[in-house]
């Protein structure tokens, strides 16, 4: 059911970011370049300016990415005019897009956070012109959250009452959570169990409808979970319990019995 889920991040992280290169340069005729390099088990990117040539500051953007996270990492975007964002999506994958200016760059970023079907959170806003000409870079800031810790959300979907619903999280790939769960309810004899919620270093709200619906939603703020959640029970007309908030970052193994 999920076995190629990492293919399918890569394909959708590729379609996402592109190659983004804007061939105008700056009104003072100065080589300006920006290349932002990440990696998809990392929480943040890696930038850096005007390391001569394209290639170059590519190469080094690429090069601090993978000293950081030990894995090779890609490259997200190059620029020589504009701005750029990185947003970040319920899941907790990164999203990049690039404008002639903030306003254009945000509403680009909504137009594919639309067609995902997902919300975003502005995480950062890098200017290809910052008013430093020289080489220079961006690292992240917070390493303690550099590497992805990763959650999944599994149910039996033929057993609408009293079903069971399997969390694993803390995992080092979202691979090995979403199969960790699911074995667990396969374990216990389910045989239509399928995943409803996964994603890195975000909570994931679970909760069980009067009418027997589980609701999963992920996102960095709970807060935002639960008014999420409170919206769903309304529109339905049905009341809900909260069964678990899950960390993806915090190690657990176990199910929960509405």
């Amino acid at each position: 059911m999920v076995k190629k889920l990492e293919r399918w991040i890569l394909a959708l992280l590729f379609a996402a970011f592109g190659a983004i290169t804007v061939s105008a340069s700056h009104d003072n005729g100065a080589a300006t370049i920006m290349s932002i390099a990440w990696h998809g088990d990392s929480d943040d990117v890696w930038v850096a300016w005007n390391y001569g040539t394209k290639e170059k500051t590519e190469a080094v953007a690429v090069q601090e990415c993978s000293a950081a996270i030990g894995q090779p990492c890609q490259i997200a975007g190059t620029l020589s005019s504009g701005i750029a964002t990185v947003q970040r999506q319920q899941n907790g994958i990164p999203l990049l897009s690039e404008g002639p200016d903030v306003a254009a760059a945000l509403s680009s970023s909504r137009d594919q956070c639309g067609k995902t079907g997902t919300v975003c959170a502005l995480s950062n806003v890098f200017v290809v012109y910052d008013g430093n000409p020289g080489p220079h870079l961006y690292r992240p800031i917070d390493v303690s959250r550099l590497r992805k810790k990763y959650g999944a959300v599994v149910v039996a979907a033929s057993a609408p009452k009293n079903r069971r619903i399997h969390v694993a999280s803390g995992r080092s790939d979202a691979q090995t959570a979403i199969n960790d769960a699911l074995a667990n309810c396969k374990g216990e004899g389910g045989v239509d169990c399928k995943m409803i919620q996964w994603g890195g270093n975000i909570k994931i709200l679970v909760a069980i409808s009067s009418r027997g619906d589980v609701f999963a939603d992920g996102g960095d703020y709970p807060e935002q979970l639960r008014a999420n959640l409170n919206a769903y029970c309304t529109a339905q007309t049905v009341t809900c319990t909260v069964q678990t908030l899950v960390d993806s970052r915090m190690e657990e193994t176990s199910f929960y019995s509405p």
